[in-house]
């Protein structure tokens, strides 16, 4: 399992994790809210391109850096 983590500080923070498979052209909503977003390594998950947009209760938004999912 792969885990990915954003720290941010703010009032009633929001988590909204995107991916995006390789060969895909679109990123994904994940259905995870927290802080941290998982995955199980597979040859589907290889590559897997993820980020984080955080909004708190005033409608500010902060998106992560898109990372990818490497595996050797």
């Amino acid at each position: 399992t792969a885990k990915f983590t954003v720290k941010a500080s703010g009032d009633s923070l929001k988590y909204t994790w995107d991916y995006k498979n390789a060969g895909t052209s679109k990123f994904s909503k994940a259905s995870t809210t927290s802080a941290t977003f998982s995955v199980k390594l597979s040859a589907t998950t290889k590559n897997r391109q993820v980020y984080c947009v955080v909004t708190d209760k005033y409608g500010n938004i902060v998106k992560s850096n898109v990372v990818t999912l490497s595996m050797k």
